[in-house]
């Protein structure tokens, strides 16, 4: 193994850490309402979110290896990406969660720079060797998949016309 080899190494896991941080800032500032949503089911249900995100992990784990030993072995790409999505909508929903516990403790932050703190400690937290890579990424890829296919599938309660706001109106311009 040369200098090189390590460098190509280096390169790429870090390339990865700053797309994934990417990812996640512009997943909770493009979907905020799934995002707020699935920091809400967070914090609601966190068992049962693990509970659903483990078993879409298992579903798809298991369609995408039967895929991968078909003919069409292409096809296994398409599964996997949608679980990459959906656990990067998960995880833009534990960003938010995150942010809004470190705004509480600097009010002077943004919300874009705190989305921006949030994903990045998640992300350094899944790299930290031994701990970050067998105990807090395997649980924080679980707890995303639970937390984005609730934003996906579960639809808001309807707002009470009561409380809905007034439309605008052209008359007195």
């Amino acid at each position: 193994m040369t200098f090189g080899d390590v460098l190509i190494v280096v390169a790429g896991i870090l390339a990865t850490a700053a797309t994934l941080w990417a990812a996640i800032v512009v997943f909770s500032l493009i979907f905020t309402a799934k995002a707020q949503a699935a920091a809400e089911r967070l914090e609601r249900r966190p068992g049962a979110t693990l509970g659903v995100g483990a078993s879409i992990f298992v579903f798809i784990g298991l369609l995408v290896a039967v895929l991968a030993n078909s003919p069409g072995k292409a096809l296994a790409w398409l599964p996997s990406i949608l679980l990459l999505a959906l656990a990067v909508l998960g995880s833009s929903g534990i960003a938010v969660l995150v942010s809004q516990r470190i705004r509480r403790a600097d009010e002077r932050l943004s919300a874009f720079a705190s989305v921006g703190r949030a994903a990045a400690l998640m992300v350094a937290a899944g790299m930290m060797p031994v701990i970050g890579w067998f105990a807090i990424l395997p649980v924080a890829l679980l707890y995303s998949l639970g937390a984005g296919w609730h934003a996906l599938v579960v639809r808001p309660a309807p707002v009470p016309a009561s409380h809905a706001p007034e439309p605008i109106s052209a008359e007195g311009t």
